[in-house]
């Protein structure tokens, strides 16, 4: 009929059956399940070659865009990362330095920072199964998110678009006049 778990004891009644016998944990062979047609393996095929696809193209489009801001190929966006950059560089040395000239031998500060460490690291709570199962839901939902936020940014396909779209396409001299 079945696998069942005999976990429970044969005189307590089973929460699946309503009478006494082993429990029914999970059902491997059951007559009760229907097999999978050849239709919905070819559509289940299809949409995880589908979900292959999107996270493929998210994951490269994630890349050229990293890429692309750090090589002056949109040169407003290469300049804002640049002076963004500059900016923390400027706030964490300043930060630095002012730890440096309160607490130059870390008496202080290192216990303070450990005891907050601590109180922080006691709060953090467990991961609810609904918080596990959102993550597992899709794994390239930030670089989705990221994608958009960097939209400003053009990747390998905007790159190939903005420079045939700049340059004459005429080739004949007549076709200028």
């Amino acid at each position: 009929r079945g696998i069942h778990s005999s976990l429970e004891s044969p005189g307590r009644a089973s929460p699946g059956r309503g009478k006494k016998g082993p429990a029914v944990l999970f059902d491997l062979w059951n007559e009760d399940i229907v097999p999978e047609t050849m239709a919905q393996s070819i559509k289940n095929f299809q949409r995880a070659m589908s979900d292959l696809e999107d996270n493929s193209n998210t994951f490269v489009s994630f890349l050229e865009r990293i890429a692309n801001v750090f090589n002056f190929a949109d040169g407003s966006a290469t300049l804002l990362v640049w002076t963004t950059f500059g900016f923390a560089s400027l706030a964490l040395s300043m930060a630095a330095y002012l730890w440096f000239l309160l607490d130059g031998e870390g008496r202080w500060s290192c216990g303070i920072l450990g005891g907050v460490a601590c109180v922080l690291a006691s709060q953090a709570g467990p991961a609810t199964e609904a918080q596990e199962e959102d993550e597992e839901e899709d794994p390239f939902q930030t670089m989705t998110y990221v994608n958009q936020m960097m939209s400003c940014v053009p990747d390998d396909g905007d790159l190939a678009h903005h420079y045939i779209a700049t340059r004459v396409q005429c080739l004949s001299s007549e076709a200028v006049k």
